[in-house]
């Protein structure tokens, strides 16, 4: 996934319980590409809502340096939020 300053990547984050482990289904679009995954963490990890999950997870695309979170939904165990690129970091 390609991505460029004032880029728009859209997040959706499901959680489930399953198996004494907390699945998070989380899927971004960017641009028409999708990239999805689940996730397993243990139950004594704890709940992380999507602007932590955002926060903890930025770090999978580390040509972003700088991020703006806006639109954030939550929907029960659907959530969705925007990210808009404000600065990418120097090759």
């Amino acid at each position: 996934m390609e991505l460029r300053v004032n880029d728009i990547l859209d997040i959706s984050l499901h959680v489930r319980d399953e198996n004494n482990k907390t699945i998070y289904s989380v899927t971004y679009f960017n641009n028409g590409v999708y990239s999805s995954a689940d996730v397993p963490m243990p139950k004594d990890f704890g709940y992380l809502d999507i602007e932590e999950w955002i926060e903890q997870d930025i770090e999978s695309f580390p040509e972003i340096s700088d991020y703006e979170i806006f639109d954030v939904t939550v929907l029960g165990e659907f959530q969705s939020a925007k990210i808009r690129i404000k600065a990418l970091k120097e090759e």
